[in-house]
């Protein structure tokens, strides 16, 4: 039996009023819960919040899961708005500072497995790096690599299109990056970073030895792609003032000239000077 069979076993065991089965899933999720929150969070004290209220939650509408095999997904989702809830809360107050949330994740997270491979300021640097994304980039990061959800799901949990999420997580990516860049670590650590910060924050050693990210995770549609770096401020500037330089050639007239016969006709000379040069393949332009 696969570990997905066993785990739809479980929940429908539960589902029946199987007390084993039910303390049993309840251990799991609250493991699966708890790095989930804390790499949403950076909060020890709100991630135990989010997964207390969460499996109360879980335990009081159990009945209303419909299929075992969606259990995670509606797990999920029940912990994430948790975390929307709480997040408008502290909005009204003050923000800890980065290297509070640095310190506390980095207490709660050691694991001896990798400890005396990985510096202590290493971490220090891609937990900054981390904290100062926006919630939602480390949100969509936070899917993508550790949960492995597909776009589809993350689109749901986040209220947004497919294609949002893939944009969304393509300028995490490109922040992340950036953050990195400032703190000392260059572009090629960006997966690294990723795996480091998963084990950092996993909740135990054997699940810190699991923590894998491929570059294919990493991957986003083509079409995303281009429109996150559209939508990005420095382009939108350069592309406006394309299409204004190019909106311009357009309606410059050439000049016209009086033949000998009195017919106006289009004067070839300023005709030529003014032409466009021919405009490049979709591709070369990309």
């Amino acid at each position: 039996m696969s570990d997905l069979e066993s785990y739809i076993e479980l929940v429908r065991k539960a589902q029946q009023g199987g007390k084993d089965a039910t303390d049993r899933l309840a251990e799991i999720a609250s493991l699966r819960l708890r790095e989930y929150a804390l790499r949403l969070t950076f909060d020890k004290d709100l991630t135990e919040d989010i997964v207390q209220e969460s499996m109360l939650e879980m335990l009081r509408v159990f009945d209303k899961l419909k299929k075992a095999e969606q259990f995670w997904s509606w797990l999920y989702g029940i912990a994430y708005n948790k975390v929307r809830t709480h997040r408008r809360d502290q909005s009204r107050h003050k923000a800890a500072s980065l290297s509070a949330v640095g310190a506390g994740i980095a207490d709660e997270g050691k694991r001896e497995v990798f400890a005396e491979s990985v510096g202590g300021e290493l971490k220090q640097i891609v937990l900054k790096a981390m904290a100062e994304l926006k919630p939602q980039q480390r949100d969509v990061l936070t899917m993508r690599c550790y949960d492995r959800m597909p776009y589809e799901q993350i689109a749901e949990l986040m209220g947004c299109s497919k294609f949002a999420a893939q944009a969304l997580f393509y300028r995490a990516k490109k922040s992340l990056a950036k953050g990195l860049s400032r703190h000392g670590l260059g572009k090629g650590y960006l997966l690294a970073a990723l795996v480091l910060f998963g084990k950092v924050t996993a909740s135990s050693e054997a699940a810190a030895a699991d923590i894998t990210v491929t570059a294919a995770t990493l991957k986003i549609g083509t079409a995303a792609s281009l429109v996150a770096v559209a939508t990005s401020k420095t382009a939108i500037v350069t592309m406006t003032a394309a299409a204004v330089i190019t909106a311009g050639s357009l309606v410059i007239e050439p000049k016209t000239v009086e033949s000998h016969d009195g017919q106006i006709k289009p004067d070839v000379d300023s005709t030529l000077a003014i032409q466009p040069k021919p405009a490049k393949s979709a591709e070369e332009s990309w």
